[in-house]
């Protein structure tokens, strides 16, 4: 049940946004993305290793005074992470050409006696119109004893994707 949400947040958190100025990238846009599944840390139910996720579709809007940023999962994709992880939106920053975008699952999921949320982090540089790096997933506990590895716990996607190059002229 896991893994369309793993997908979700590697092509979400696999685009880490930018911010604009002098010196920050702007990294607004929909960028089609592809993902592909890492280490399970967290044995995450329906992971597999190698698995490719392509076409994932993640909108990220920039502040127009800050380096913040807002990203958004679309279509079935976003459904899907939002079904499994109870959002399918994402914030974070641009720091020159590095973006980081982080979803804060809110859907709690239980194994054994343990309660939790995922949490996933995209980050990479955007050079140009390419966005690639890291999806690294971790969880927030309840604490129980029954939560085990899952209080350290890391798994690991990557993802690269583009979008449509800015049109001459255009708005």
């Amino acid at each position: 049940m896991l893994r369309p949400v793993l997908t979700f947040l590697a092509l979400g958190a696999c685009l880490v946004p930018a911010a604009c100025g002098s010196s920050d990238v702007d990294p607004t846009g929909d960028y089609q993305i592809t993902i592909v599944n890492r280490e399970n840390g967290c044995h995450f139910e329906g992971w597999t290793e190698g698995t490719t996720t392509p076409y994932v579709v993640l909108g990220i809007r920039k502040s127009l005074e800050s380096p913040a940023l807002t990203g958004e999962i679309q279509g079935l994709a976003g459904a899907w992470v939002s079904l499994v992880l109870g959002t399918m939106e994402m914030t974070g920053e641009v720091d020159g050409d590095e973006v980081t975008l982080t979803l804060h699952g809110t859907r709690q999921l239980i194994q054994n006696g343990c309660s939790y949320n995922v949490i996933g982090t995209m980050h990479g540089p955007l050079e140009g119109d390419f966005l690639s790096g890291d999806i690294d997933y971790t969880t927030a506990t309840n604490g129980s004893p029954d939560c085990g590895d899952l209080q350290t716990c890391s798994s690991r996607q990557e993802f690269n994707g583009t979008r449509p190059p800015e049109v001459p002229g255009g708005p």
